[in-house]
């Protein structure tokens, strides 16, 4: 039996000492639903980072939500007497009765590295991801010089004597190591700035080791993987991690880690450059996929050319796709979608299979965007089109894989009926979500009353593949003026595990200035949408503290059981910044009221309008749905005998 969240059961409060945002200004044909915003830290907020004086300047970015502990992951500028462009950034985890704890700081020794080696900068090319519970994996470059310590003098007694060639432990280049060499280096003990000639065992920060993974909690954080480091898993000796792509962390604690290699120069040759992906559920990888490595399902001999992102639920499992090549002549054998455990998955599409649910001689060409992993092992993925009949317009197509059966869910080209009669898919994005659930996905359109004004949709695909319109273009704004409609949707949505959809909408229509387009809205139980907060609305801070929202982030675009970071939970509440007009800033919680069980309307009662939704919803329900209210998949007597028994005067 399905679980199904109930909002009037515990939630994670807040303590009174956080101020509830009052005054949001939502306008005329606001939302339904009242909504509490609630301040969770404020810039100039005192910043535990041990030095007096420094407090938060600015945050980075939206913070990110653990569903079960409440706690969020903050990535923060700071300012203070003590502080300068190498110690500036943070990250931060805010606990759910507001204490704040440091997880890393610029300028701070990386843990797991040698003592002089520090963190350079925490604001890299990938975000970190925080899991429900609390644990974070996070990049970093680096910096710091060597540590002349007891391995370097270990490496300078065992080269004592007669040295031909070249011998790193020969300080002084007279062609032996002796007496000489070892009164350098114990001259040169402990740490060491800059290069450093008596550090033999290479501590020394340089621009092929400067990056590295970190994964942990406060005051437990630990260095997962170095750039420069050998390659776990991989042959020959010699191949090394060059660059990180991607961290993710599961509610599990096990972390993927995708990155690009470089293998050794061939007798006649140069190093070759390549991926690879780890999966650590333990203290030590589990090599995935690799470029050069046999890829499971194609013919022997065919090996990885490329390996994509990854996406990893709570149970380890994952997906991802690959380019496939022939080692020997260097072709391309072309390209698969994988799923399963890290030692042991398998191939679940690949170029050259018939495209299911299209026309004859339809196949898969390639592959594109991160699969989105289901928390039962499905896995939902987009594919480029080959065959006698494709053309520009029905060659991409969203599949769902799941025990074994692939079945199409969306096609470019394809009736988007939906949206209305007369109108096809024209573009198709990478789903987000929960492939076992609901995900959702932004797409365009063209067709009967399609224009530029009201091409562009999301689109939620609910457990049994059928579609619904979530919102459109050209329609009215929820919580605005009359005239004033969405007019895109620049960033992909989110979902939690109950298919409730947050999403970045922007505006256009009488009234809208460049000062007050962009919103956040959050579609409701009910299907009702919400207004969380717009450029423009004067926010009550606290008791005597209103500012204007200058800029809105939250953390959109990221799937439910993927392994990414967070910005709603299951209890659908939103984490988002808001940046005021005084150029001030603060991270708040956007929490929806508890709804009376059985008022399918949200209307604060259980009548004969909830009665009517419910013999509306009559049958299967294989989505998340109100009206079954017993979460057994289907809408019958014994949901309206419950529905009954709640009735309101």
């Amino acid at each position: 039996m399905r679980a199904r969240r109930n909002r009037s059961t515990a939630r994670h409060r807040l303590p009174a000492s956080f101020c509830a945002l009052a005054g949001l200004a939502l306008g005329a044909g606001a939302a339904e639903a009242d909504l509490t915003l609630t301040t969770l830290l404020e810039s100039g907020a005192p910043a535990p980072v041990g030095d007096p004086g420094v407090i938060f300047e600015s945050f980075i970015g939206a913070p990110a939500l653990a569903a079960t502990t409440g706690e969020l992951l903050v990535r923060a500028r700071l300012a203070g007497p003590t502080v300068d462009n190498t110690n500036d950034i943070g990250i931060f985890i805010v606990g759910p009765t507001g204490d704040i704890a440091l997880l890393a700081r610029e300028g701070d020794h990386a843990p797991g590295l040698a003592p002089s080696v520090r963190y350079a900068n925490l604001n890299t090319n990938f975000l970190p991801a925080f899991n429900a519970v609390g644990d974070a994996v996070f990049p970093a470059t680096l910096t710091g010089g060597g540590y002349v310590d007891g391995a370097d003098l270990g490496l300078l007694l065992g080269a004592w004597g007669p040295c031909s060639g070249s011998c790193k432990a020969d300080l002084n280049g007279d062609g032996q190591v002796d007496g000489a060499d070892l009164g350098l280096l114990l001259g040169a003990w402990g740490v060491c700035n800059g290069f450093c000639q008596a550090d033999l065992t290479g501590e020394t920060i340089f621009t092929n080791n400067d990056s590295a993974v970190f994964a942990g909690r406060p005051g437990a954080v630990q260095a997962l993987m170095q750039e420069g480091d050998p390659a776990p898993g991989l042959a020959p000796a010699g191949t090394k991690l060059t660059a990180f792509s991607q961290a993710v962390i599961t509610n599990s604690g096990a972390v993927a880690v995708r990155a690009t290699i470089q293998y050794p120069p061939a007798p006649a040759g140069s190093g070759r450059p390549g991926f690879a992906t780890w999966v650590y559920e333990g203290p030590s990888p589990t090599l995935v996929a690799a470029s050069e490595v046999a890829a499971p399902g194609f013919d022997p001999g065919l090996a990885f050319s490329t390996i994509g992102g990854v996406s990893i639920n709570s149970s380890d499992t994952l997906s991802f796709i690959g380019g496939v090549f022939n080692p020997v002549s260097s072709e391309s054998a072309g390209a698969g979608v994988w799923g399963g455990v890290a030692s042991g998955y398998e191939l679940l599409a690949r170029s050259d299979d018939d495209a299911p649910g299209t026309e004859a001689g339809t196949q898969f060409r390639s592959f594109t965007g991160v699969p989105q992993q289901g928390s039962t092992g499905d896995a939902i993925f987009l594919s480029f089109l080959k065959g006698p009949s494709i053309v520009f317009g029905n060659d991409l197509g969203l599949w769902r894989h799941r025990e074994g059966v692939v079945s199409l869910v969306a096609r470019v080209g394809d009736d988007a009926a939906e949206v209305g009669p007369g109108i096809v898919f024209d573009s198709i994005e990478t789903p987000i979500g929960d492939a076992s659930r609901t995900c959702v996905f932004r797409a365009e359109f063209v067709g009967a009353g399609v224009t530029t004004a009201n091409d562009q949709a999301i689109i939620a695909v609910d457990p049994d593949d059928s579609r619904r319109l979530v919102v459109r273009t050209g329609d009215q704004a929820t919580g605005a003026a009359p005239g004033q409609v969405w007019s895109n949707f620049p960033l992909p949505p989110t979902v939690n595990a109950n298919g409730r959809t947050a999403f970045l909408g922007m505006l256009i229509g009488p009234g809208v200035t460049s000062a007050n387009r962009d919103g956040i809205w959050l579609i409701e139980e009910n299907g009702g949408t919400t207004l969380v907060a717009r450029q423009g609305d004067s926010v009550e801070v606290k008791p005597g503290d209103t500012r204007q929202i200058f800029g809105l982030s939250a953390l959109l675009s990221t799937g439910v059981d993927t392994g990414e970071s967070r910005g709603i939970d299951d209890d659908d509440d939103l984490v988002l910044t808001m940046t005021f007009t005084d150029l001030s800033s603060a991270i708040v919680r956007a929490t929806l009221p508890a709804t009376t069980p059985g008022d399918l309307n949200a209307d604060g009662l259980v009548n004969g309008a909830d009665l009517g939704l419910l013999l509306g919803a009559w049958g299967g329900c294989p989505a998340v749905c109100a009206a079954d209210m017993n979460a057994d998949g289907v809408v019958d007597g014994a949901d309206l005998g419950l529905l009954l028994g709640l009735w309101t005067t």
